[in-house]
C-alpha cells in the first residue's frame, strides 16, 4: 500500500527539528509584518538613547528651521524583513520625532521669565511644526491602516446650532399648587388686550377677567376663557397650560436615602401662535419698571458664591396698590460663566438690553478667546430673547451699551486684546484695543470696527448715537489715541466717532454690508490721571463725564459739524477719593451728574440736600443744559451717615433720576479671607428737589450686593408681570445666521477634503450665512458628493455630514489659527467614515491592512485628537497644547504596541486544538520519525 502525499510547511518541519535535537531557532512572533524575534525599538527609546542630549538637539535644530518630522533618521534596532512594516516603524518614529518636538516646545513656553522674543520665537516654530504634522499626516505615511489627526467618527454633527422657530411662548412659574386652585396672580383686577395682525387685518381681542364672574380664577378655567374670546374674535392663536409635575426631593441621613415631602406642581402660561398671525400685548395701565443689573455674593473666600442678576422692580414712586410689597417683580440669575455686567438698557419696545462679559462657554456657546464680550436681550417679562458673543480670538470685554431711539440698532462698546477679525493686521497681542460693535434689534450683527491707540492701552467706558447715526465713544488711553494726537498725562480720555456705509449685498437675501471707519478722534486731559466715566448725547450737544486729576469734571462738546468742538468745561470740585457714576440728560435738557464723594462741599449749584457725616455719601447734581452756573443748578447728597453710600449707576426718565449703588456694612471673615460686605440700594429721586421719592436697600447672597447698571422703561410694569406675559410684541422669530447663533465671525474658516490624499476645500463663514446656506457651501466644495443636510435637535438646527457610500471618507480640518471656524460650530477635526467603529476584520477600510493584518493587532484608523488651532500664544493656549500633545504621544504608544502585538488567534488558546490542527500535527510527526527513521 503507497504512502499518500502530505503537504510539508518547512518553517514549522525546521521548528520541529530544533526542537527534538535541542537547538534554539527563530521564534515566529508579532513584530508588525516583518518576523523577527525582537521588534525594533519603540521611537521614544530610540531618541532618547541616540544621546542624552538628544531631545534638546532636536528643538535646537527645529529653531533654527530643520525638520520636524525626518523619517530617514529613523534607526531600526532589529531587522524588519517585510518591507511595508519597515516603512510604517519609519514613519512611526517621524510621527512622534514631530510631536515630542513639538511638546518640548511647549514645555519651553511654558517655562518661567520667558522673554518675549522667545515667545514669540517658540509661537512661530510651533506653528511651522503644526503645519509640517498636518502635511505629513495628509499624506497617508502608514501602509495598511491611517493616522489622522482629529477623531475618527462615522458622522459629524454641529453641536451649536441656531435657536429653530416654534411660535411657542412660555412663560415662567405663574402658579404652584393644585391644578384646579385659584391662582393668587389671576385675582383683583386683572385685564389687558392682544392686538392679532393677520393679511393686514387687526383683530382687538380684549381681556377682563372680572368677566368670569364667580368661576374660579384657575389656570384651567383663565386659559378656557382667554381662548374663547379668540375663537370669538376669529383668530387662531391660542393659550395653553404648561404643567410641570412636582417632584419628591430626598435628604440622605447616615446610610439611609430618606424621601421629604412632595412638591406642588407648577404651572405656567404657553402662547400657542403662528406664522401668519403677528401678536402684540397691550396692558389696560402701566407704571415705570425699573430694571437692576448686579454681581450678588462674595468673589472672594473660600467658597465663592457670585452671580450675575438682572432684577425687575414696578413702578417706583409710582407703582400701585397691585404691586409686591417690596416693588420687586423678578430677579433673573443670568449664565453662571458671565463673569461681570457692565450695563442695561431699555428700548422703545419695551425689552431690556443686558451687556456683560463671559469666561466660558455661555448659551451653548463656545468662546474663542479667554473671554468675550455678551449681549442679551430680555422682554419685559424677563424672558431671554437671544445670547449673542462677539467671537474674539484672544479676551474681550463688554464695557458700555446703548440703543438707538427708535430701537433699530445696539451699539456695545469694549476691549479687546489679541486678533478680533480676519481684516485686523499686525497688532500687539499684549495691548488693550477699544472695539465697537453694532447690532440690530434682532441681535444681528452689521458691522464691527477696532481701533484706538497704536501702541498702548486704551479702553471705552460709554458709547452713544448721534443725530445722524453716529457712534461715538468715550474712553480712556495710555498714548496717542491719532496720529497728530499728543498724551497729556499718564491716561488721558478720548472721544472718537464712527460711522459706517451701507450697499445692498445683491444676494437675493435682501442683506446690506456695512464698511464701518473711524471718522475723527478728540483727546484730552490733565497732567495726572483722567478716566471716562459716562457719556451723553442730546441732539448736537455731546456731554462728557469723568474724574480728571481726581476731580468731578463735565466738558460740553458741539458735534453739529460732526467732530465734536469743545465748548463749555464744568469742574464740580475735589471728589476726595470718590467717582462720578455717569452723566444723563433730562427731557428739559439739563443735565443730570451722579457719583460718590467724600467732599460735602461740591461746586454744582444750591445744595437741596446736605451732606450727612463724615462718610462717603452718593451725589446727584443738576445742571444747565450749556453748563454754565446758573440759579437752576442743584445738588443732592444722598447717604453718608453712619456708613459708606456710593453710587454706581444713574438714568433719568420722566423727570425723575433713579439711582443704584451700594450701602457699606462692614466686613465678615471667610476661611482665612475678610469679606467686604455690602447691601445693594436704588433711589428715585426729584432733581429740583433733591427729594427721595422712593428707595429700596436689599441684601445680596453671602452679604454682598453690588449694582452695575440701571435702566427704566417709562411704561414698562403692568398687570403683565403677574402673568408672567411681556408687554408689547411677541416675538417668536429666532435669527437662523451662524455667526447670531455662535461665536464664529464673518472670515472664520476651515478646511474640508473628499478621501484622504484629496484636495482641501476652504470653507469661508460669510456675515450673513445660515446652518442652510453652509451646508450647500460644504456640499458644492465636495462636489456634491456627501450626504450633508440640516436637521432640528433639541429645538435647535444643526448640520450633518456623512458619507454617501462605503467608498467615501470625508476629512475635516481646522483653519488658520485665530480664524479656526470649527470649534464655534461645536464640530472637531475628524475623519468621517462609514467604517469608523467596525471591527477591522469586516470593516471595508481593512483591505489596506492586507497580509499585515495577520501578524498583528493593527486597527483601520488611529486618531491623534490634536486640534490644529494649537498655538503658544497665550498661557492657557500653551496649557491646552501641552495636555494635547501628551495624549497624542500616547496614541502614538498604541500603535506601537498593536504593530508589536499578535491578533487573538484560536489556535492559540487553552484547551483543545481543533481537529485539523491535530491532524495536521500528527501527518508532520509520521513524515519526520519516517525521514529520521524514528531516532
Amino acid at each position: 500500500m503507497g504512502l499518500t502525499p502530505i503537504p510539508i510547511d518547512s518553517s514549522l518541519l525546521a521548528s520541529a527539528l530544533n526542537l527534538r535535537s535541542g537547538t534554539s531557532g527563530v521564534a515566529i512572533g508579532p513584530s508588525g509584518g516583518g518576523g523577527s524575534a525582537t521588534p525594533p525599538l519603540p521611537p521614544w527609546k530610540l531618541i532618547q538613547t541616540a544621546s542624552p542630549s538628544a531631545i534638546s538637539d532636536l528643538v535646537r535644530g527645529v529653531l533654527v528651521g530643520g525638520k520636524f518630522i525626518d523619517t530617514e533618521a529613523a534607526r531600526l534596532t532589529a531587522p524588519v524583513s517585510n518591507r511595508a512594516s519597515a516603512a510604517n516603524y519609519r514613519s512611526l518614529f517621524g510621527l512622534y520625532q514631530g510631536l515630542t518636538a513639538l511638546s518640548s516646545l511647549a514645555d519651553l513656553a511654558a517655562g518661567k521669565n520667558v522673554s518675549a522674543f522667545d515667545q514669540a520665537r517658540y509661537q512661530k516654530t510651533f506653528q511651522s511644526g503644526m503645519a509640517e504634522l498636518q502635511s505629513f499626516l495628509e499624506h497617508q505615511p502608514f501602509d495598511g491602516f491611517d493616522v489622522v489627526q482629529g477623531k475618527v467618527t462615522s458622522s459629524l454633527k454641529t453641536t451649536i446650532g441656531a435657536k429653530a422657530e416654534t411660535d411657542t411662548y412660555t412663560t415662567g412659574t405663574v402658579y404652584t399648587g393644585a391644578i384646579n386652585g385659584e391662582v393668587p396672580a389671576f385675582q383683583g383686577d386683572v385685564r389687558f388686550s392682544a392686538q392679532v395682525v393677520k393679511g393686514g387685518t387687526t383683530s382687538t381681542v380684549d381681556f377682563d377677567l372680572t368677566e368670569m364672574g364667580a368661576t374660579p380664577r384657575s389656570m384651567g378655567n383663565v386659559v378656557n376663557y382667554m381662548n374663547g374670546k379668540l375663537i370669538a374674535a376669529g383668530v387662531s392663536t391660542r393659550f395653553a397650560v404648561q404643567r410641570t409635575p412636582g417632584t419628591v426631593p430626598t435628604v440622605q441621613v447616615g446610610t439611609s436615602t430618606v424621601k421629604l415631602t412632595q412638591q406642588p406642581d407648577a404651572f405656567a402660561l404657553q402662547i400657542k401662535g403662528n406664522s401668519v398671525e403677528k401678536l402684540t400685548l397691550t396692558p389696560a395701565a402701566s407704571t415705570p419698571a425699573i430694571y437692576l443689573a448686579q454681581t450678588s455674593g462674595s468673589t472672594a473666600g473660600v467658597s465663592p458664591d457670585a452671580q450675575q442678576q438682572l432684577l425687575k422692580f414696578d413702578g417706583g414712586s409710582a407703582a400701585t396698590a397691585s404691586a409686591p410689597g417690596d416693588g420687586l417683580s423678578f430677579q433673573r440669575a443670568l449664565d453662571a460663566n458671565l463673569s461681570a455686567v457692565k450695563s442695561t438698557v431699555t428700548a422703545a419696545d419695551g425689552s431690556v438690553y443686558v451687556l456683560g462679559t463671559a469666561k466660558g462657554t455661555i448659551a451653548g456657546q463656545t468662546l474663542q478667546g479667554t473671554s468675550d464680550v455678551v449681549l442679551m436681550k430680555y422682554d419685559s417679562a424677563g424672558n431671554l430673547a437671544f445670547t449673542r458673543t462677539l467671537g474674539a480670538e484672544g479676551a474681550a470685554q463688554g464695557l458700555a451699551l446703548a440703543v438707538s431711539a427708535d430701537g433699530s440698532q445696539v451699539a456695545v462698546a469694549g476691549s479687546v486684546q489679541g486678533k478680533l477679525d480676519s481684516t485686523d493686521g499686525k497688532i500687539d497681542a499684549k495691548t488693550t484695543d477699544t472695539m465697537v460693535t453694532v447690532f440690530d434689534g434682532a441681535g444681528q450683527e452689521l458691522w464691527t470696527q477696532r481701533a484706538g491707540a497704536a501702541n498702548a492701552d486704551d479702553q471705552p467706558a460709554s458709547v452713544g448715537f448721534g443725530p445722524n447715526g453716529e457712534v461715538y465713544v468715550a474712553g480712556q488711553t495710555q498714548g496717542p489715541i491719532f496720529a497728530a494726537g499728543g498724551s497729556q498725562g499718564s491716561t488721558d480720555q478720548y472721544i472718537q466717532t464712527f460711522s459706517a456705509t451701507k450697499k445692498p449685498l445683491y444676494d437675493g437675501t435682501g442683506a446690506f454690508a456695512y464698511t464701518p471707519k473711524v471718522v475723527n478722534s478728540v483727546q484730552f486731559g490733565t497732567s495726572g490721571v483722567d478716566r471716562n466715566a459716562g457719556m451723553a448725547v442730546s441732539g448736537t450737544n455731546l456731554y462728557v463725564a469723568g474724574v480728571e486729576n481726581g476731580h468731578a469734571v463735565v466738558r460740553l462738546y458741539d458735534i453739529s459739524s460732526g467732530k465734536p468742538a469743545l465748548t463749555t468745561t464744568r469742574d464740580l470740585g475735589d471728589l476726595q477719593g470718590g467717582d462720578v457714576a455717569g452723566i444723563a440728560v433730562q427731557a428739559d435738557g439739563s443735565v443730570v451728574l451722579a457719583g460718590s464723594t467724600h467732599n460735602g462741599a461740591l461746586d454744582a449749584g444750591t445744595v437741596t440736600q446736605a451732606y450727612a457725616g463724615t462718610h462717603k455719601a452718593a451725589f446727584v447734581a443738576s445742571l444747565a443744559g450749556d453748563l454754565q452756573s446758573a440759579a437752576g443748578d442743584t445738588l443732592a447728597y444722598v447717604g453718608g451717615g453712619a456708613s459708606d453710600q456710593a453710587a454706581s449707576a444713574v438714568t433719568v426718565s420722566g423727570g425723575k433720576v433713579y439711582l443704584a449703588g451700594t450701602v457699606s456694612t462692614g466686613a465678615k471673615t471667610v476661611g482665612k479671607d475678610v469679606v467686604q460686605t455690602s447691601d445693594g440700594f436704588i433711589a428715585e429721586l426729584d432733581p429740583a428737589t433733591g427729594q427721595t421719592l422712593w428707595s429700596r436697600q436689599y441684601a445680596g447672597r453671602n452679604g454682598v450686593a453690588a449694582p452695575t447698571g440701571i435702566a427704566v422703561s417709562a411704561q414698562g410694569a403692568s398687570t403683565l408681570d403677574k402673568l408672567g406675559l411681556p408687554s408689547g410684541k411677541v416675538d417668536f422669530s429666532a435669527s437662523d445666521q451662524i455667526v447670531a447663533n455662535t461665536s464664529a465671525r464673518p472670515g472664520d474658516q476651515f478646511y474640508i477634503r473628499s478621501g484622504q490624499g484629496g484636495a482641501s476645500k476652504l470653507i469661508t463663514i460669510a456675515a450673513n450665512d445660515t446652518y442652510k446656506s453652509l451646508a450647500t457651501k460644504i456640499s458644492r466644495a465636495l462636489g456634491f458628493q456627501v450626504d450633508v443636510k440640516t436637521l432640528t435637535a433639541q429645538g435647535a438646527t444643526q448640520i450633518q455630514i456623512k458619507p454617501l457610500n462605503d467608498r467615501m471618507q470625508i476629512e475635516l480640518q481646522a483653519g488658520p489659527v485665530g480664524r479656526d471656524a470649527l470649534g464655534a460650530l461645536g464640530m472637531s477635526e475628524a475623519l468621517v467614515t462609514t467604517d469608523a467603529v467596525t471591527a477591522k476584520a469586516t470593516a471595508p477600510g481593512a483591505q489596506k491592512l492586507g497580509a499585515i493584518a495577520a501578524t498583528n493587532k493593527l486597527k483601520a484608523y488611529y486618531a491623534l485628537t490634536l486640534p490644529g488651532g494649537l498655538n503658544l500664544g497665550t498661557p492657557n493656549d500653551v496649557k491646552q497644547a501641552q495636555s494635547a500633545l501628551q495624549l497624542a504621544l500616547s496614541t502614538v504608544r498604541t500603535i506601537y504596541g498593536d504593530m508589536i502585538t499578535a491578533p487573538a488567534d484560536p489556535t492559540s488558546a487553552s484547551g483543545a486544538a481543533p481537529k485539523y490542527l491535530t491532524d495536521r500535527i500528527a501527518q508532520y510527526q509520521a513524515a519526520l520519525s519516517r525521514l529520521t527513521g524514528g531516532g
